[in-house]
């Protein structure tokens, strides 16, 4: 018997162990998974999401390996994970936090535009703005395809919403300001493209922004601005009605000053033949 007892005490101080060993070693996977880098990372999260982790917990792990996939610059990888995560998502079986699914469809969408499917990217950013994306890029890029598409409101409303998130790059104020134009919402194109004189530095910029902005003074009859806008954007490139709009703004402003002759007095013709 007691013999026996030895044994058994043998057996299960050896499970302990086992159990112990195993224990660890999940700790030191998960760890490598969560806080590693590179292939050291993406074949912990590997082992995890294939042999380990129960359902319940594979959006982790996989979204996890997406984002070391994305570090490295495997793209292709990367993607495949988002696929998953989005089937999962679709699936219903496991709550996932709107915020994570958010980030995953900002980044497929950033992906797709990379790749060149432009639908497919817009379908992302849609996704992302349902499940209360906070991200101003991604305001800030669906604005801009909005604006493309000549739907001004919608790109005012997306690109508003990028600036509530605390951007302030050129590309918002520019794209603020060209599609309050396009609403013919002279006053408020006028601010968003004042805003955005500062930011722009590159060649494209400053053409785009003080032809905008020559137009926007047009339309605002400030035609002494809108020449001197056009005559930047002209000397900055190429701008094809840069010109035209320079000549239309200089005849209302000569015509404005020209002299004004006082009209002669009428000439009474019954009086005149009496005399």
């Amino acid at each position: 018997m007691k013999k026996i007892l030895t044994r058994i005490g043998i057996v299960l101080g050896a499970l302990v162990l086992v159990a112990l060993l195993l224990l660890g070693y999940l700790k030191k996977v998960t760890t490598e998974c969560r806080e590693g880098q590179g292939t050291v990372a993406i074949e912990a999260c590997t082992l995890m999401i294939d042999h380990v982790s129960p359902e319940a917990y594979k959006f982790t792990y996989l979204n996890l390996r997406r984002g070391h996939y994305a570090v490295a610059g495997i793209k292709k990888e990367e993607f495949s994970d988002i696929a998953e995560i989005m089937k999962l998502a679709d699936s219903g079986r496991v709550a996932i936090p709107a915020a994570a699914l958010a980030n995953v469809y900002e980044r497929a969408a950033v992906l797709n535009s990379d790749m060149g499917n432009k639908e497919d990217s817009l379908k992302c950013l849609d996704k992302a703005v349902q499940l209360g994306s906070k991200d101003a890029a991604t305001y800030i890029t669906r604005g801009q395809a909005k604006l493309a598409e000549g739907k001004y409101v919608d790109a005012i409303a997306d690109l508003k919403k990028a600036e509530d998130l605390g951007a302030k790059q050129v590309q918002l104020y520019m794209g603020l300001g060209s599609a309050y134009l396009g609403a013919n919402d002279y006053n408020n194109a006028y601010l968003n493209l004042k805003k955005s004189e500062p930011l722009a530095v590159s060649s494209p910029d400053v053409i785009m922004l003080n032809r905008q902005l020559g137009l926007t003074c047009f339309e605002l009859k400030l035609y002494d601005e809108a020449v001197t806008h056009m005559t930047k954007a002209l000397l900055a490139g190429p701008c094809p009605d840069c010109s035209s709009v320079i000549k239309m703004s200089q005849d209302f402003i000569n015509k404005a000053r020209a002299p004004k002759t006082k009209p002669k007095p009428a000439v009474n013709k019954k009086k005149a033949r009496r005399k």
